[in-house]
C-alpha cells in the first residue's frame, strides 16, 4: 500500500503535524500506518480530527481527513480527500451481511470516505481482505475538504439515499433505512 502513497516529512507548526512529532511520527508513511493500525470507532467528535490521536481510533471519514489535513499542512496538495457512495454488502464489506439480510436488502448505498493520490484510491480504514473492492460498485465520488465530513457528509448521503428510496420505490422510509444502515455500522464496530 505504501508506494501508492506519497512521503514527505512532517516539518509544519500546524496542529496535526506538531501532535506527529510529539508521537515520533516524522514522515507522512509513519502517520499513515499510525492511523491505518487504529481501531474503527467513532470519535466523539468529527470536527476535531486531532481526537483521532488522543482517543486512537477513527472511522473512515475522520482518518482520512486526518491525513488529508496533515498532507495541506505540509504543503502537500495533491492528495485529494474524496467521498464515494457505494454499494456496501457482505462481499466488500464483511460484517455487514446479517443486518442485510435480516431487512432483506441485497446492498446499501454507503458513504466512504477515502484519499485518491493521482489514479490511486487509498482506504486505510480497511485492514480485512475483501472478496471484492468496495470501488468496483461505486454510485457516486465527490472531492471534499476535511472540514466537510461531517454535517456536508450526512446531507450528501441523506439525499443519496432519499433519492434511491424513491426511484426503487422501496417500503422503507429514510430513517428507517438509515436505522438499518447505523445498524450495519453498529456490527462493523463490533
Amino acid at each position: 500500500m505504501m508506494e501508492k502513497i506519497p512521503n514527505f516529512l512532517m516539518e509544519a507548526k500546524a496542529p496535526l503535524s506538531q501532535l506527529c512529532r510529539k508521537l515520533e511520527i516524522a514522515d507522512f508513511h509513519e502517520a499513515v500506518n499510525y492511523i491505518f493500525k487504529l481501531p474503527y470507532r467513532r470519535n466523539s467528535s468529527k470536527e476535531d480530527l486531532t481526537l483521532v490521536f488522543s482517543e486512537k481510533c477513527g472511522v473512515c471519514s475522520t482518518k482520512h481527513a486526518a491525513l488529508a489535513v496533515l498532507a495541506l499542512e505540509n504543503g502537500f496538495q495533491e492528495l485529494k480527500l474524496i467521498v464515494g457512495i457505494y454499494q456496501m454488502n457482505e462481499k466488500n464489506t464483511p460484517g455487514v451481511g446479517k443486518v442485510l439480510e435480516k431487512s432483506k436488502l441485497e446492498f446499501m448505498p454507503e458513504a466512504h470516505t477515502y484519499l485518491v493520490f493521482g489514479n490511486e484510491k487509498i482506504d486505510i480504514t480497511r485492514e480485512v481482505e475483501t472478496e471484492e473492492s468496495p470501488f468496483v460498485s461505486l454510485l457516486l465520488e465527490k472531492e471534499i475538504q476535511p472540514n466537510q465530513i461531517g454535517e456536508f457528509k450526512v446531507r450528501l448521503h441523506r439525499e443519496f439515499l432519499e433519492k434511491w428510496i424513491l426511484e426503487n420505490e422501496m417500503e422503507y422510509s429514510l430513517e428507517e433505512i438509515w436505522k438499518i444502515r447505523e445498524d450495519c455500522i453498529y456490527a462493523l464496530s463490533s
